[in-house]
């Protein structure tokens, strides 16, 4: 739900219309940033460059990129996700945290964000990305599952109690 947001940036333009369109510009840019870094951290640097350059001229995403809707900002928070689960600078455990905060907020934006959730479980428990044991395995999978529902729960009360269900 990115209505807080809109309301925020809408005190700016004073107009909430604007406001949208402003937030899908802007996380349109910061997209292609997060595809040049995901795919060069993943691929090299001209790797980076290439799937940005496709990402900025595929045909839908310069229209989604001029709309007011969720469509950029949710693929700018699917990269996020993924690129803090794949930074390798960090301990395991902040980056398996920060990966489940984003995917929480992705999950708040649109709700097939929670098909973020299983790659990052397939990744930690069978993968062994971090190559930890299975104790230490099992702990980040917690956390991650536990991270991502702190950071939904908010909205999960509040659709229980309006709604009766979460």
């Amino acid at each position: 739900n990115v209505r807080p947001l809109v309301a925020l940036v809408s005190l700016a333009t004073r107009d909430v219309f604007v406001a949208g369109k402003w937030i899908s510009v802007v996380s349109a840019a910061l997209a292609g940033l997060l595809a040049f870094l995901l795919c060069a951290r993943l691929f090299g640097y001209w790797a980076g460059v290439g799937a940005q350059l496709i990402l900025l001229v595929s045909g839908p995403f310069p229209t989604f990129a001029l709309s007011a809707s969720t469509d950029i900002v949710f693929l700018l928070l699917c990269l996020a996700a993924l690129l803090c689960f794949l930074h390798d600078r960090p301990l395991a455990r902040w980056r398996v945290a920060a990966a489940g905060a984003v995917t929480g907020a992705a999950y708040l934006v649109r709700y097939n964000g929670i098909f973020l959730v299983p790659p990052f479980l397939l990744a930690i428990l069978f993968l062994n990305v971090f190559g930890v044991g299975w104790r230490k395995r099992i702990e980040l999978a917690a956390l991650l599952l536990t991270v991502t529902l702190i950071t939904v729960a908010p909205w999960l009360y509040l659709n229980y109690r309006y709604n009766g269900s979460p």
